[in-house]
């Protein structure tokens, strides 16, 4: 099958960056305008703690973050040397990053939905992601780099995995080890850049059931590196700042994990969500969470995916069955995304839900293209059943 040419290429990832771009523009555009030139309250937390604690590269992770009981060392402390060096803390190259890392976020979310659905809805799913309302802190807080370069680091990684577990349209997929080294390595970084991360393994595990069973011993790699972090992390990389608790309250009950995902699915619609409510929980979706009226639909949703994901092996490698696979992909993305926050008993937090929102959209247009197979493969069987019927057939001259 011949490569895919260059300029059709360029084409789609220009058309994404501008769908991108645009539905940003529309939804935050005005806030990012107003907030340029602002600082959060935690900026100078950080450039203070940068000028006090970090002094080199090697410092960056050696020292404890600005925050106890966590360790970001590329997002936290190597981020703000290079800002003091580089461009002298000026607040408005640290948005204008954000913006542009948000940018990048959605086009590499487009290359990775068109291997899941056709190029037109994997732009959609890029609009869709951008436009999310509850996006807005991740482009106003300088602090929230975090959120923004890990996520972007994870669809590296997950985007690597995807391409040698599945190809794209008749294209087989991309040889492993060296795509699966550069994902690797990209799943390192994000680890690196925020602790949430962790849950890549198991995206990476729910596109190998999908799409690729018989590769599952690649998926080792994976978790054995999440356990490679996770071991020091817990033993020693928290001693860095005295083992400090995070200040975080858990709840591990099935009901608020329940209300809590619901809370993070709510989140996704632009009208749940209040741009001036500063505390970043937003209190329609709060409520809405304790509705037997919101919960009952969302548990049988639920129960429905799960039901498509567990059956994944007996849909086959039929064309007219990429959008189930799709949207039962996109499901357990937004489960593994969404993870490491519903167990926060207080912190239904806006900013959490950025990267489970790129779970959600797959979904959504994969939908769209399950409805498009399924016309597609109902048409031919009307058909057939329309000539086999006697009283349809014409009548004899």
């Amino acid at each position: 099958m011949p490569a895919e040419p260059w300029r059709r290429t360029a084409g789609l990832y220009a058309a994404a960056l501008a769908v991108v771009a645009v539905a940003t523009l529309a939804v935050h555009g005005s806030s990012v305008a107003d907030n340029l030139h602002r600082h959060h309250w935690e900026d100078r937390r950080f450039f203070h703690h940068t000028r006090a604690e970090i002094h080199g590269p090697l410092d960056c992770f050696t020292h404890a973050g600005a925050w106890p009981g966590l360790y970001r060392p590329l997002t936290t402390n190597c981020y703000y040397l290079a800002g003091s060096v580089g461009w002298g803390n000026r607040v408005e190259v640290y948005h204008a990053i954000n913006v542009a890392v948000y940018l990048a976020c959605g086009v590499l979310l487009f290359a990775l939905a068109r291997r899941l659905v056709p190029d037109t809805l994997a732009l959609v799913a890029a609009g869709l992601w951008a436009s999310r309302l509850a996006h807005w802190q991740t482009l106003l807080y300088t602090s929230e780099f975090q959120g923004l370069f890990s996520m972007l680091l994870a669809l590296i990684a997950i985007g690597c995995a995807l391409s040698t577990r599945k190809g794209r349209g008749a294209d087989p997929p991309a040889p492993a080890w060296p795509r699966e080294a550069l994902g690797l390595l990209a799943f390192a970084g994000a680890l690196l850049s925020k602790e949430s991360t962790v849950a890549v393994p198991a995206i990476v595990s729910a596109a190998t059931w999908l799409y690729a069973p018989r590769a599952w011993r690649r998926d080792l790699a994976w978790w054995a590196l999440a356990l490679a972090w996770a071991l020091p992390f817990a033993l020693v990389l928290r001693g860095l700042g005295g083992s400090a608790d995070t200040g975080y309250a858990y709840d591990v009950s099935p009901l608020g994990i329940a209300r809590r995902t619901a809370g993070y699915v709510l989140m996704f619609a632009n009208n749940s969500v209040d741009r001036h409510d500063s505390s970043g929980v937003p209190e329609l979706v709060a409520r809405l969470t304790h509705s037997a009226w919101t919960a009952a639909p969302l548990l049988l949703a639920g129960l429905a995916l799960l039901a498509l994901f567990a059956r994944a092996r007996s849909l086959g490698s039929a064309p007219t069955r990429e959008g189930a696979r799709g949207l039962a992909f996109g499901a357990a993305w937004f489960v593994a995304a969404s993870a490491p926050f519903v167990v926060l008993e207080d912190r239904l937090f806006l900013r959490y839900s950025v990267f489970g929102n790129a779970g959600l959209a797959l979904v959504l247009v994969s939908m769209a293209a399950a409805l498009f197979e399924w016309r597609a493969l109902s048409a031919p069987r009307e058909a057939a059943a329309g000539a086999t019927d006697p009283t349809t057939a014409p009548a004899p001259p």
